[in-house]
């Protein structure tokens, strides 16, 4: 009997031992059961036993099992997922880029070079988007747009630019509170106050506003702060163009106030996005984890979310894969190119992949003698460069970048599709801060646009055109015929380009080609006040892709 009873005592106890710490839930816990101590010895004594801490102990053990192999597998399944994804899409993309060209005939889509469509059995454009002898390409006006700004603590206000040759009524979603705006936009009436929580701080938030307009419209979205020195703004992508697949630009970060920042914006739930690192210097600090080069950040966001991160070093050539579509914000707060004057916020909306080109014109800023310009390879690529003088050779690895120093007129040819932005160089005594600005390709060139200019900060504003140099004349400005001064030129060995740049007021604003020649515009301008902004006023996005 004294056997027994020691057996059962050290079975109780070591039960008892194994589940001490943890927690039981569930109608079980409670309960005991009765068992025989020695049945088949026939013995009388029973003991009961309480299945609660055996509950306990079981509950715990298979939870902490599943925990422990989900994290041992989401890493590879989210990496599978995302890599098949982007590998079909590679896949598919390939095989449309050598599809049949416009006016052949088809049975399907399938058929068709990439962004034409199969109408009527032959390989089209849609609607009144233009054929440029390899793609479709569309404006860059929509009716549904994301918008979020960035700096949370340094902006003081924030706007919305509308641009249509006709009014209509533009409705603001918020994704923090669920709130509701609708307002009426005309010619006059062109600057809106966007509904509060659109400025992200670092980190995942539900922040920013969905933009929906009754008509297709250009939208910008600026930001200001007190005393200035954060003053920025960009062109706003419409929804249908964003994508799933971009290379962050940025830039060197010049002091420990400064910063290189990404802002990634959810359009659907369950997005699955994946970062992988670049960074100049190491290591990035994220929830409690370093980072390094080739380091990758794994998210799932569901609709409307918004993630910030930054860093003390240039986080230029980071890539953002996701599974469905988002939209990329890279920024830069108190930042400048070089040692002269103030410094000031860098912002842009980045374009996807899919949206690039592989030949430039760089134009002029009129306001500066020089400027930096940036040029982001997602691949290897071999570049040819002239800026008049010099003409350059460079072969840049994948996801690197090179710069060069602009001055009036420059071109960038590569055998392979790549991104540019332009860094215009400060000013002494504040008159003029960097800014980030897109530069498009040459392919993407409108033939007319409908832009908007801001009205703050007693901001004085230019425009500068990229056009073939043969349709130098037949621009209109608001119907009027435009007088061009200070044109520049440059060949590439084929055509010849000219850029040249005037005033403008702020309000909305119409330039077009009498001759239908395609040009590009941008829009940017500065104070004395260390404030200064840069946008393309539109960019012809590639369609069906």
């Amino acid at each position: 009997m004294k056997r027994l009873l020691f057996i059962s005592m050290t079975f109780e106890l070591t039960v008892l031992c194994l589940s001490s710490s943890l927690l039981c839930d569930g109608e079980l816990c409670p309960k005991v059961i009765s068992m025989p101590l020695v049945d088949n010895m026939k013995a009388s004594l029973k003991a009961d036993i309480d299945v609660s801490q055996i509950n306990k102990y079981l509950k715990a053990y298979i939870k902490q099992e599943i925990n422990t192999e989900i994290r041992t597998i989401m890493k590879d399944v989210v990496e599978e997922l995302t890599e098949n994804r982007t590998s079909s899409m590679k896949e598919e993309n390939v095989s449309r880029q050598e599809g049949k060209r416009l006016n052949e005939s088809c049975s399907t889509a399938r058929e068709c070079k990439e962004t034409l469509i199969c109408e009527n059995r032959y390989c089209q454009c849609r609607g009144t988007e233009h054929w440029n002898g390899m793609q479709c390409l569309g404006n860059s006006k929509g009716v549904q747009f994301t918008i979020v700004f960035t700096e949370k603590g340094y902006v003081k206000e924030t706007k919305l630019l509308v641009a249509s040759k006709k009014g209509g009524l533009l409705s603001q979603y918020t994704f923090f509170n669920n709130r509701n705006k609708t307002t009426r936009f005309t010619n006059t009436q062109y600057s809106l106050d966007p509904l509060d929580n659109n400025v992200i701080k670092d980190g995942i938030e539900k922040v920013g506003i969905e933009v929906q307009s009754s008509i297709p419209i250009s939208l910008y979205g600026i930001q200001d702060r007190d005393n200035g020195g954060s003053t920025e703004a960009y062109m706003a992508i419409p929804r249908k163009y964003l994508s799933t697949n971009y290379l962050l630009p940025s830039f060197k970060v010049y002091s420990s106030a400064a910063d290189s920042a990404l802002t990634i914006t959810t359009t659907e739930d369950s997005t699955t996005v994946k970062l992988n690192l670049r960074m100049e210097k190491g290591p990035l600090r994220y929830k409690n984890r370093n980072y390094n080069n080739n380091d990758e950040i794994i998210l799932v966001l569901n609709k409307f979310h918004s993630f910030k991160l930054s860093h003390s070093s240039d986080l230029s050539g980071t890539t953002i894969q996701a599974t469905k579509p988002v939209s990329v914000l890279t920024s830069s707060k108190e930042n400048k190119v070089t040692k002269t004057g103030g410094n000031n916020e860098l912002l842009e909306m980045v374009l996807p992949l899919n949206q690039i080109d592989h030949f430039y014109v760089i134009p002029e800023i009129v306001t500066r003698p020089s400027s930096t310009v940036r040029v982001y390879c997602p691949e290897e690529t071999t570049l040819s460069l002239y800026d008049g003088n010099n003409r350059l050779t460079k072969h840049v690895d994948g996801r690197k970048f090179i710069d060069f120093t602009h001055r009036k007129i420059s071109y960038i040819h590569g055998n392979h599709d790549f991104l540019v932005m332009i860094f215009p160089h400060e000013l002494p005594d504040g008159t003029g801060t960097t800014f980030m600005m897109t530069i498009h390709g040459v392919n993407q060139y409108m033939s007319n646009y409908d832009f908007a200019v801001p009205a703050i900060d007693d901001l004085k504003s230019h425009v500068t055109v990229c056009v073939k140099s043969s349709a130098l004349g037949g621009f209109t400005l608001d119907g009027q015929p435009t007088t061009i001064d200070g044109v520049y030129s440059i060949s590439n060995g084929t055509d010849r380009y000219s850029t040249f740049s005037f005033k403008i007021s702020p309000g909305q604003h119409n330039i077009s080609h009498t001759g239908g020649a395609r040009f590009g515009l941008w829009v940017y301008g500065e104070n004395n006040a260390y404030d200064a902004y840069g946008y393309p006023a539109g960019i012809a996005f590639k369609t069906n892709i």
